[in-house]
């Protein structure tokens, strides 16, 4: 799978993405915005938004007239999770956020 540089908002929560009546109507706080991977930038909507995963890539593919790699975008997602937990353990001894990547299985579109 091929990297496309883009520039990457790095900061997305629900706070700053704006999703209204099933479509994707904005996206606002370009504070940490950097040039990077835009794969990378998506690991964060698969974690934080499994229902809205394929919209979000759908609406930016459309936009950028490019297809990203489902398949990298969740293993970058997987490999975040799993230091994610690693930290976690060590700062708090529990795995608890162990639940938010059961998520990233649940992604109902053929991965490609």
């Amino acid at each position: 799978d091929q990297a496309f540089l883009a520039l990457c908002h790095n900061d997305a929560h629900p706070g700053n993405i704006i999703i209204h009546q099933g479509k994707l109507s904005g996206i606002i706080d370009f504070g940490d915005a950097e040039y990077g991977d835009i794969h990378i930038e998506f690991t964060r909507y698969a974690q934080d938004y499994p229902a809205h995963f394929d919209l979000i890539i759908k609406s930016y593919e459309s936009l950028a007239n490019i297809t990203l790699s489902k398949k990298r975008i969740i293993a970058q997602a997987i490999l975040e999770g799993i230091d994610d937990i690693r930290t976690e353990y060590l700062a708090q001894k529990r795995i608890a956020v162990l639940e938010n990547y059961f998520n990233l299985f649940k992604i109902s579109a053929p991965l490609s």
